[in-house]
């Protein structure tokens, strides 16, 4: 459905495109795609299947709620799920997949092009030069493709466009719409800024060095929790970043303070804890598909990290969770 109001136009989605549609060539009409069209578009979906091949997509930013959606960008796997989003820039190509037991919501948020760089001019010029027109181009600059938790700067906004799209087409307003995506646009672009002073932790004689080493550690991180459902070696980790131990150890510390197995455990006792929260899944089955492989070891990290029993999280009475 597109949305229109004055010079306000969205394109908004409530069921994930056909992957077996074809895939529209340069040569026919633009915006065919969600992906490649030249208004914002709101992707808001529930599905347990859906597939999107390779392609090259406008910048987007990705969410997911009660599953897991598995991104294939180059040569990694990128998996988003309830703690995390991922933004893809301008003109990158990648493959998603979302396969669930369950019904899990998705929303995606593709942009314009030029959005972006509508939102850095706004953010970089004096404010005394806003009515004068002599707006500055901005740098070139992109954001880091890589996972981001959950916070209190983007996800409210996520969040108050997944319930607008979600409730229907007579509440749809565009204006409100659009202003809502350039907000949270904003707010990832400043988010951003935040998340690059990480770099600068990384001890390094060249900014090129630690810029490349930024980047590896991210990957790190990624791999880390795309695949922390099952038994992960410090030397998997150390292969996905393309460095050794030792300097993968060092520079990852450097960057979030923690070690890998440290970041490796906040993951799995997330979704652990979501899990006892909003499922019915067995126990054992939540040890298993969390990482944890057992059930007590399950447990006994849930009380280190969060304080509580098994059996206080779920909220139940039953004994045999203790």
């Amino acid at each position: 459905m597109r949305c229109t109001g004055g010079r306000t136009t969205m394109l908004i989605v409530r069921q994930f495109p056909d992957a077996d549609s074809p895939v529209h060539g340069p040569d026919e009409a633009a915006g065919a795609r969600p992906g490649s069209a030249q208004e914002t578009t709101v992707i808001c979906a529930r599905a347990r299947y859906a597939r999107c091949p390779p392609q090259k997509h406008n910048l987007c930013i990705n969410a997911i709620r009660g599953g897991a959606i598995h991104f294939v960008v180059g040569n990694r796997r990128i998996s988003v799920d309830d703690d995390t989003y991922l933004i893809f820039n301008e003109g990158r190509t990648f493959s998603a997949l979302l396969r669930e037991p369950h019904e899990a919501e998705g929303l995606i948020i593709f942009y314009a092009p030029g959005a972006l760089a509508e939102v850095l001019s706004a953010l970089n010029v004096a404010p005394e030069r806003l009515l004068d027109g002599a707006e500055p181009p901005p740098d070139p600059w992109q954001f880091t493709e890589s996972l981001r938790w959950h916070d209190t700067l983007v996800s409210p906004l996520l969040n108050a466009i997944r319930a607008n799209v979600s409730a229907g087409d007579s509440d749809a307003d565009p204006a409100w719409l659009e202003t809502h995506c350039l907000l949270l646009l904003e707010s990832a672009v400043v988010a951003e800024q935040q998340l690059r002073g990480a770099a600068v932790r990384i001890a390094s004689l060249r900014s090129s060095t630690r810029d490349e080493l930024y980047r590896r550690v991210n990957w790190a991180a990624d791999f880390i929790q795309s695949n922390y459902g099952r038994p992960l070696s410090l030397q998997e980790v150390a292969d996905a970043a393309r460095l050794s131990k030792y300097h993968l150890v060092r520079s990852f510390r450097q960057m979030h303070g923690v070690t890998p197995h440290t970041l490796l455990l906040e993951k799995r006792v997330r979704v652990a804890r979501r899990l006892i929260e909003t499922t019915d899944f067995d126990l054992n089955e939540i040890a298993e598909r969390s990482g944890f492989g057992t059930r007590w070891s399950m447990f006994r990290q849930l009380r280190r990290r969060f304080g509580v029993s098994g059996r206080e999280l779920r909220g139940r009475d039953d004994t045999t969770i203790l």
